[in-house]
């Protein structure tokens, strides 16, 4: 199975955290989580290859230190669900028939979340891994062909699930604690510095220690 990991700059990221972070803190931010995504995913029994689809030099660099394929996001491709169809028709051009898209900003995922959502799918049918409050499609495992329309956004769950039904596909929905967590604002972020103390070892961990960030988040939670 190959992965396919859509990702914007780092310096685009994480908008809805500029009240308490910098931008230098929230690119940083970004690609310690990115990195920590990718060492899970290079560590999965299930995931045979990784893509990433950017239009970003400093992401394609990080994405090269774990020998992932780096697609560049063309000018007429806008939008991270034309990203995603662009990038599925790539990894078809690999001969992959099944693929898992996954987002850069899931930094406790595992290894064995990810073997464990792979072994979840049928062949055949469509399958869901949703955000905390089940809102948000923060991994999916799906056929290629692709039969369904994405629709990352507000909603995406729920969206992904309709469309599915509409196109004869059976749905099934993996909640995953390593995959529900991504980081959008400051809750999330007060959750992950929660939970990733146990795990010292991930650069998202590393880069919240060794900078004042960890402190600002206790000081605020």
């Amino acid at each position: 199975m190959w992965a396919v990991l859509p990702v914007k700059g780092f310096n685009e990221s994480k908008q809805r955290l500029a009240d308490v972070l910098s931008p230098e803190q929230r690119s940083r931010l970004s690609q310690a989580m990115f990195q920590d995504v990718l060492g899970a995913l290079a560590g999965s029994q299930s995931v045979k290859q990784i893509l990433v689809i950017t239009s970003d030099d400093d992401v394609a660099v990080t994405a090269d230190n774990f020998d992932a394929v780096v697609v560049k996001e063309p000018d007429d491709v806008r939008g991270l669900n034309a990203a995603v169809c662009y990038a599925l028709e790539q990894v078809a051009g690999f001969g992959a028939e099944r693929a898992l898209i996954l987002h850069g900003d899931v930094p406790l995922v595992t290894p064995t979340d990810l073997d464990y959502l792979a072994s979840s799918h049928l062949e055949g049918s469509v399958t869901l891994s949703p955000d905390t409050a089940h809102s948000g499609t923060n991994g999916m495992v799906c056929d290629i062909p692709a039969e369904l329309t994405f629709s990352y956004g507000e909603n995406s769950f729920d969206k992904h699930r309709d469309s599915a039904s509409e196109n004869g596909l059976l749905c099934t929905t993996v909640a995953v604690p390593g995959i529900s967590l991504d980081v959008d604002n400051l809750s999330d972020l007060i959750r992950l510095n929660e939970r990733i103390k146990a795990r010292p070892q991930l650069a998202t961990a590393q880069y919240l220690r060794r900078t004042e960030i960890q402190s600002l988040i206790d000081a605020l939670s």
